[in-house]
């Protein structure tokens, strides 16, 4: 059985594949609108459910084996909560400051009391058709919920797995629902947590040790092209697209901290330094996508290619969101963070 007690690099290296991989689509997406450049530069890049599946699989899996031996300890379910807020809020609350200059700016006014609200506390109820504040807020409304469950387990281990069951379980079976409340609680993005779980598993219990390692993130990457090729080929439904994605992100995931426990995988610093950095690019990137692709509709009308001007804004938000870890991320971890006990493993929320 293995305990995890040093920083697995292969999870920053996840972290920073999977932000640069969401910086890229959402690029592209901008780049597609007919008001810049309306073409589809990198059609690959709409594979967005892969990105957000691999966030919720990690998450999964950092959560879990974090704090297994929480489980049962109900005095270590509120230190659980006070971590998470301390880690996810203040930096949201900083990008959320920040989006309503900007808005403010552009269009002379801001979303409602009730909007700025929901944004700022990431309940549920404010999710609509689109993100008022900041468009990548959808997948922390799931995290927020995952976390608020697995506090339950900690708390009490078979009510908590029950309840848990069920609302995976619901996500699974009920009809996709539009992008509102209803669509948060029960949504096919929740199958990720428990692949991430049973990836925490296995790492604990060996079960892809020695050469099922490499075979796990073979068999990962095999399942997420065929997943991606027949998801081109054919309208997949959500769920499907999730449990194929959700898969491969397991196998991958397990057999790369695998891979590094036993001294076989190495990290170089730039993707772990880009792990580190993964949450401020993930809670900022888009409103330097948003900037920089006006200046990419320029650049092409003076003959730049298209598949370079992308790389520019895809480069220009990545180095926004690095900058925004140096000045704000940094100091709210020195200053908030400082204050618990260091987790043991990879620092960023999943």
């Amino acid at each position: 059985m293995v305990e995890i007690r040093h920083r697995l690099y292969s999870l920053q290296a996840g972290r920073a594949i999977a932000a640069i991989a969401i910086a890229i689509y959402h690029a592209n997406a901008v780049l597609t609108l007919d008001k810049y450049l309306g073409v589809d530069i990198l059609p690959i890049a709409n594979l967005m459910p892969f990105g957000a599946a691999f966030f919720f699989v990690m998450s999964g899996f950092v959560m879990s084996a974090l704090h297994w031996k929480y489980i049962g300890q109900p005095g270590r379910a509120s230190s659980f909560l006070l971590k998470r807020f301390s880690r996810i809020y203040p930096p949201l609350w900083a990008a959320l400051i920040l989006a309503s200059i900007l808005i403010f700016l552009v269009k002379g006014s801001l979303p409602s009391i009730f909007f700025l609200f929901n944004a700022a506390f990431i309940t549920p109820l404010g999710f609509g058709s689109s993100e008022p504040l900041l468009a990548v807020e959808w997948t922390l409304r799931h995290e927020i919920l995952f976390y608020g469950f697995f506090s339950l387990i900690i708390l009490r281990p078979k009510i908590g797995f029950a309840v848990f069951v069920a609302w995976v379980a619901c996500g699974a079976i009920l009809p996709s629902a539009p992008e509102n409340w209803y669509g948060v609680l029960i949504s096919p993005y929740n199958v990720g947590f428990p692949f991430g779980m049973l990836a925490a598993a296995a790492f604990k219990f060996e079960a892809f040790s020695g050469k099922r390692a490499p075979l796990a993130v073979a068999l990962g990457t095999l399942l997420c092209a065929l997943t991606a090729l027949v998801h081109a080929q054919r309208d997949l439904s959500m769920f499907s697209q999730v449990v194929g994605y959700s898969a491969s992100s397991m196998l991958i995931l397990i057999g790369c901290v695998e891979l590094e426990r036993s001294g076989r995988l190495s990290v170089g610093w730039g993707l772990v330094f880009l792990g580190d950095a993964s949450y401020s690019i993930f809670l900022v990137h888009f409103l330097a996508v948003s900037a920089a692709a006006k200046f990419a509709v320029k650049f092409v009308e003076l003959g730049m290619p298209n598949i370079v001007a992308l790389a520019g804004v895809v480069l220009a938000s990545l180095l926004f969101g690095v900058i925004y870890y140096l000045v704000v991320e940094k100091f709210i971890l020195a200053h908030i963070i400082g204050l618990f006990r260091k987790e043991s493993i990879a620092s960023k929320p999943a």
